[in-house]
């Protein structure tokens, strides 16, 4: 395994251009991006037309894509990986609702299911969340690093810079809230 300051030479010289440090960081992260992948795929039983290779291969192609990308360290790569799947996923269920003209239903829960939660419309659940976004950035990104990326509060706490009290604290404020605001939304319909 390779040690942080290792993979942060490694991203540093990726940022200038460096293919093959590119190409090593890839290898070096591609068990977990699968990982992730395939949480994401497991709470997403709607999207039975995406397997875990593919939206592997879709977040990298969008990785690589990327004409500025910064990322200090394998965490952010990580949590930047989990939105780009959030989106990835998103979007197909937005293509999907369009065509169909139905919803398709989540679980607001984390990896192991610790925290419970209600059945909400995929699509209810992204605006919501970009509503989250617009009033409180930090909630919304703890929310899309816990639900989509599967990853633990110490490693959130370790990607904001901030407690994992405090990390507990806003991912529950944050359910909360968009437990509400699905549900108004969905009222309104």
């Amino acid at each position: 395994m390779v040690g942080d300051k290792e993979f942060q030479s490694l991203l540093e010289e990726w940022r200038s251009g460096d293919e093959a440090a590119r190409n090593q960081i890839v290898a070096l992260v591609h068990t977990e991006i699968e990982t992730l992948a395939s949480i994401i795929l497991r709470k997403t039983p709607w999207e039975r037309s995406l397997v875990t290779s593919d939206l592997v291969n879709e977040t990298f192609i969008e990785l690589m894509k990327t004409e500025s990308l910064i990322l200090n360290d394998r965490a952010h790569l990580m949590a930047l990986s989990a939105r780009i799947m959030r989106y990835i996923v998103i979007d197909r269920a937005r293509k999907r609702s369009a065509a169909k003209r139905s919803g398709q239903l989540v679980t607001l829960s984390t990896v192991d299911g610790a925290d419970g939660g209600a059945d909400f419309e995929a699509i209810a659940l992204d605006t919501a969340l970009r509503r989250l976004h617009a009033i409180d950035p930090a909630r919304a990104q703890i929310v899309e690093m816990r639900y989509f990326g599967g990853m633990r509060i110490e490693e959130i706490a370790e990607v904001l810079g901030i407690s994992g009290s405090s990390v507990k604290r806003s991912w529950r404020v944050a359910q909360t809230w968009l437990k509400e605001a699905i549900s108004d939304d969905l009222s309104k319909r």
